[in-house]
């Protein structure tokens, strides 16, 4: 299944939200699978209430294929 050109919608969302910040932080460190989950987990800490909401979205994300977007930021870094 393909979304906008990756590998699904829950991919292609957390590149657009993060793609800024990752565009920054490439030019530092190297973005790693790792990191981007840590980054969505700070989102999900900061703004998305215990129980039910952060359960389905745990659910979503988990769809969300994180070295797909660290290897476009791989790739973007070594062009």
């Amino acid at each position: 299944m393909d979304y906008n050109g990756w590998t699904n919608r829950a991919t292609w969302m957390v590149n657009l939200w993060l793609s800024e910040t990752l565009d920054l932080d490439k030019e530092s460190f190297e973005i790693t699978p790792n990191y981007i989950e840590s980054l969505v987990d700070e989102m999900l800490e900061d703004s998305v209430p215990a129980g039910f909401p952060r359960d389905m979205l745990n659910c979503a994300l988990g769809m969300v294929n994180y070295n797909e977007i660290a290897r476009h930021y791989a790739c973007e870094a070594a062009a």
